[in-house]
């Protein structure tokens, strides 16, 4: 009498069930990183279609102190220093001289903008009392929940400095102090990068 052979399936059925969850995995990270990578190259047209500005820092509408609004955008052609701070932040205060020089040296081709972190709930003459403490002569602005400059540029620690160039590109970031040499090794760096 003949018996039949029977065949040997390969693998364990749990393993399969293994197999196909990596496999899901992998497709649902595939799915979301092509979604991230759509939803980011719409934002970005959309921004260079509206004509918003022409680098990779984010643009944003804040008013100043005196009352004026600006928006980062009116800035293309000079080199923008963002720092973000808080008053009673005393890395912040130790920044303030260092921005001063820089300031100083640079005035001609060179925007500062001191904001106020939302989350430090800095009122307007604080922060102006703040100001004139350190004779501070550029743009200082509260940043706004609506507008919120502090998430687009991940300034959760405080101070973030940010150098941007003349034609609107993010050049330089620092989380926490930076030196004023470190600040005009940058500058010098871009100066000549017309718009």
């Amino acid at each position: 009498m003949v018996m039949p052979i029977e065949r040997k399936r390969s693998g364990n059925p749990k393993n399969k069930k293994k197999d196909r969850t990596g496999l899901y995995v992998i497709l649902i990270i595939l799915v979301v990183v092509v979604g991230s990578i759509s939803i980011y190259a719409s934002v970005i047209n959309k921004n260079l279609q509206n004509g918003d500005h022409r680098g990779d820092a984010p643009d944003f509408t804040l008013t100043a102190l005196d009352g004026s609004t600006f928006t980062l955008s009116d800035h293309l052609g000079k080199i923008v220093i963002i720092d973000f701070m808080y008053v009673n932040c005393y890395p912040c205060q130790l920044e303030m001289a260092e921005l001063k020089h820089v300031y100083e040296q640079f005035s001609d081709d060179l925007v500062i903008i001191s904001i106020s972190v939302w989350w430090a709930e800095d009122k307007a003459d604080e922060l102006q009392k703040f100001k004139d403490s350190y004779q501070a002569e550029w743009i200082f602005a509260l940043d706004t929940t609506d507008e919120d400059t502090t998430m687009k540029y991940n300034a959760f620690s405080v101070p973030k400095i940010v150098v941007i160039d003349k034609t609107g590109n993010v050049v330089y970031t620092s989380q926490g102090g930076v030196s004023r040499q470190v600040l005009t090794k940058e500058i010098n760096k871009i100066s000549n990068i017309g718009v």
